[in-house]
């Protein structure tokens, strides 16, 4: 979850994360040790999600180079909606799983499905 994989970084900034979804995303911020933020944003284009992401990120005075910022679901590399948001977000990193399950799909990345891979994880 985002507070375990912000505090597990080794150094202390302030940690983003992104689910991308088809019509929706949802970020959480973790900053100063505590959970900032966790909110979902319809969007309808690449103008929209990055609108709505780095405006929520200004909000809590975060400067993008001095931040760490995780990003999974409905985003493929080598896209136009990819190289778009990377104008705004240089520094994404595609989320790994940190968990037991083995994912031995070669041809698939593994950050599109942690949704998927993560639900035995979630507290409900």
């Amino acid at each position: 979850d985002i507070i375990t994989r912000a505090e597990n970084l080794k150094f202390k900034l302030p940690f983003i994360q992104i689910n991308v979804n088809l019509t929706s995303f949802d970020i959480g911020i973790y900053k100063d040790d505590k959970l900032q933020v966790v909110n979902t944003y319809q969007f309808d284009n690449e103008n929209d999600f990055i609108y709505y992401v780095l405006n929520t990120i200004n909000q809590y005075g975060i400067k993008l180079n001095k931040s760490y910022i995780n990003i999974s679901g409905f985003v493929e590399k080598d896209t136009e909606f990819y190289y778009f948001i990377h104008q705004y977000l240089p520094k994404i990193n595609f989320i790994k799983l940190d968990t037991g399950i083995i994912f031995n799909f070669k041809d698939v990345d593994e950050y599109l499905f942690y949704n998927l891979l993560n639900l035995h994880n979630e507290d409900y």
